[in-house]
C-alpha cells in the first residue's frame, strides 16, 4: 500500500501543530508530522509520501523531473515533495495519482486529506481516502473512528466527549531536532 499525504491539511488537523503553522513556526510543524508518521502504529506511513505546498515554505525551486521544480527529499523511507512554483500540493497528489492509475495499481493508494476536491478527483482515478481528522487521531494513538463516529475497542461510543488533539511536547521535538541534526526553523540544506 503507497500512502500520499496532504501535508499542511494533516497538519492542520493536529491542534498544537495548527497554532504553530499560525504562529509562522512551518518547520517545526513539518518535522513533527514527519516524527509522528514515522513512529505511527500503522507501519504503511513509514514509507509514506508527504507533499507540501512551496509556497508556504518560500523555498526556491530546485529541478524535478520531467522539467517541473519540484523539491524532493528522503527521511528514511518517507518521501517528502514540495510542490513547484505556481502549483500547489493537490495538483502534485494529483499527478501521483494518475501516474499510479495509469499502471493499474490506483486501489494500492491510500490519500490522507479532508480536501473534498481532491478527495473526489482521487477517488474518480481509483484510489482510497482517508480523511486528515481520521489520520490525525490514529497518529496520536486514539482508536479510528468507524464511519465518522469514534469508537472503543468494545465498538461504543466513548463517555466524554473529544479531546482536542495533542503533538509532542517541545522537549521530545527538540530531542529528534537534535538526532537529525537540525536547528529549529532554520531551513533544510539538500
Amino acid at each position: 500500500m503507497q500512502v500520499i499525504v496532504d501535508g499542511y491539511n494533516l497538519i492542520m488537523k493536529i491542534g498544537r501543530l495548527a497554532e504553530r503553522v499560525r504562529m509562522g513556526e512551518l518547520q517545526y510543524s513539518r518535522e513533527v508530522l514527519l516524527h509522528l508518521l514515522a513512529r505511527a502504529k500503522r507501519s504503511e506511513f513509514h514509507s509514506a509520501t508527504v507533499v507540501f505546498d512551496a509556497r508556504r515554505l518560500g523555498a526556491k525551486p530546485l529541478p524535478g523531473p520531467e522539467g517541473l521544480s519540484l523539491r524532493r527529499e528522503c527521511r528514511g523511507r518517507m518521501g517528502v515533495i514540495f510542490s513547484p512554483p505556481g502549483s500547489d500540493a493537490d495538483e502534485v497528489i494529483k499527478e501521483l495519482a494518475e501516474e499510479r492509475a495509469l499502471v493499474g495499481k490506483a486501489r494500492e493508494l491510500l490519500v490522507v486529506t479532508s480536501d473534498r476536491s481532491l478527495a473526489s478527483y482521487v477517488r474518480s482515478v481509483g484510489a482510497r481516502i482517508e480523511t486528515s481528522e481520521e489520520c490525525a487521531r490514529s497518529l496520536i494513538g486514539r482508536e479510528r473512528p468507524r464511519h465518522g463516529r469514534p469508537t472503543r475497542q468494545d465498538g461504543s461510543a466513548p463517555a466524554e466527549p473529544e479531546k482536542e488533539l495533542a503533538a509532542p511536547g517541545d522537549d521530545e521535538v527538540g530531542r529528534w531536532l537534535r538526532y537529525f541534526e537540525m536547528k529549529g526553523d532554520e531551513p533544510i540544506e539538500l
